[in-house]
């Protein structure tokens, strides 16, 4: 149902000077529905502030104010938490790969420590002594320990050799 409020128009000279003295309340004017005036309030919010007492219009911006800091403090914890349950995460996956590691270095140990016994079920000798060649002199040389049997498959290389030739 429209509410209806008419103006008055000054029909002489002293309600005009009563019609300035009021000039500064709103003009009054027709609404038809809830909607329109709704819409036509949140249209408007600078007229609002204009209409509104000034203590009622601090109140109003420190309401809002409020809100605003206290939206940003909580998205700010929420970032906070989330990077703090990421970093626990990592540390969990940095632990466990060391685990990991630790247990490949203790296989690869017990690994090397049994290859001798499994070459030796292969049927390979262990080596004898080592032997350097020097290829700037032309020589070999050997431990001592073994030099004896060095030098006798020295001879008998040198001996097949020269009856090839």
């Amino acid at each position: 149902m429209p509410c209806l409020k008419p103006e008055r128009r000054p029909d002489s000279h002293a309600d005009a000077r009563r019609q300035s003295k009021t000039a500064s309340r709103p003009a009054l004017r027709v609404i038809d529905n809830e909607a329109d005036a709704t819409k036509h309030r949140i249209a408007s919010p600078a007229s609002w502030a204009r209409h509104v007492s000034k203590p009622m219009l601090r109140v109003v911006i420190a309401i809002v104010v409020l809100v605003a800091s206290m939206s940003g403090a909580l998205t700010l914890r929420t970032l906070m938490i989330e990077d703090s349950f990421t970093l626990s995460t990592t540390k969990q996956n940095i632990s466990q790969l060391q685990q990991d590691v630790e247990a490949d270095e203790l296989q690869l140990e017990q690994l090397n420590a049994d290859l001798p016994n499994k070459a030796t079920q292969m049927g390979m000798v262990p080596g004898s002594g080592s032997v350097t060649l020097d290829m700037g002199q032309g020589s070999q040389s050997s431990t001592a320990s073994h030099d004896a049997t060095d030098s006798g498959n020295a001879s008998s290389d040198a001996s097949a050799q020269g009856q090839a030739q």
